[in-house]
């Protein structure tokens, strides 16, 4: 639906595109179109930040359940579900759930990811709104340098609020995070970060939350990889040319993977900065489990 936002992430991947304004008269194809790719009738209305043409959003979800759509989902900061009956509007118009971001348990690292002071306390009280209002609500949390300690953290949250699941998503060397002054303050190694999200995991687990990884190698969620989510959206609407990310990249022992197939790898910019030491080769005898599957 465009770029523009009311927040200013610091890792964003269309924080280098400059805010995007449009009348919604490319709403009807865009809908038409994500109706019929979906086998599910699953489709998510996402930004920048959606909640900021509200009325784009009420049309689209009326359009999509005429068209038989089955999950109209709106990823969110959440910010704007806090105040008046947006969120009470957008379920009458269809909408059946709210993919929210939150990048950290607390305000100070939220606020600081976000560049927007306040925003924490929105975020969670949009979360709350929505809950009470009978929609299903799903967190993600984008791993950056400054959080991945912290996913322990978010589970913890997560279950305080009773939110469907929690989506913890690897920091991606696009947008502002692909600049070479950003890319060492946001982006952490892979092996730095598998330890806490494999306590993450189990600690939800236990929690009975359900959590999924995504942007991870298979070979860096070697012990959890029943929660590793490989699947690809596909994207309809504007801008489109924002959203198209290079090829993954793969270290030298990947040829031999028994996934190379279908691992997600990572970017050429990480490679180029982390090398492909952390990278290696799962082999026939490792039990690769059940793949997840996410609600977006």
């Amino acid at each position: 639906m465009g770029s523009a936002c009311n927040n200013a992430c610091r890792f964003c991947n269309q924080g280098d595109k400059g805010p995007l304004q449009e009348d919604g008269d490319w709403l009807d194809e865009a809908v038409e179109q994500a109706v019929r790719g979906s086998a599910e009738g699953r489709i998510t209305f996402c930004g920048g930040e959606a909640t900021l043409q509200p009325d784009i959003v009420q049309r689209g979800a009326k359009l999509a359940l005429a068209q038989g759509a089955k999950d109209i989902g709106v990823f969110t900061n959440g910010r704007m579900l806090a105040y008046g009956d947006l969120v009470r509007n957008l379920l009458n118009d269809g909408v059946t759930r709210f993919e929210i971001s939150l990048h950290g348990p607390e305000p100070d690292v939220h606020d600081w990811l976000t560049q927007a002071p306040g925003s924490f306390r929105q975020t969670v009280s949009g979360i709350q709104k929505a809950k009470k209002e009978g929609a299903a609500v799903n967190v993600h949390m984008v791993l950056t340098r400054s959080n991945y300690r912290l996913a322990s953290e978010m589970v913890r949250l997560s279950s305080r609020l009773k939110v469907q699941s929690l989506h913890l998503r690897m920091v991606q060397t696009e947008g502002w995070a692909v600049q070479p002054e950003r890319l060492p303050n946001l982006v952490p190694k892979l092996s730095m970060v598998r330890p806490y999200i494999e306590q993450a995991v189990r600690l939800a687990n236990r929690a009975e939350l359900s959590i999924f990884l995504h942007g991870i190698p298979d070979c860096q969620a070697n012990k959890v990889r029943f929660n590793l989510d490989r699947t690809q959206s596909l994207w309809y609407g504007l801008a489109l040319e924002s959203l198209e990310n290079g090829e993954p990249a793969f270290g030298k022992s990947c040829d031999s993977c028994r996934v190379r197939g279908e691992c997600v790898g990572v970017t050429s910019e990480y490679l180029a900065y982390y090398g492909d030491g952390e990278l290696v080769a799962l082999d026939d005898r490792a039990d690769l489990g059940q793949v997840g599957r996410t609600t977006t």
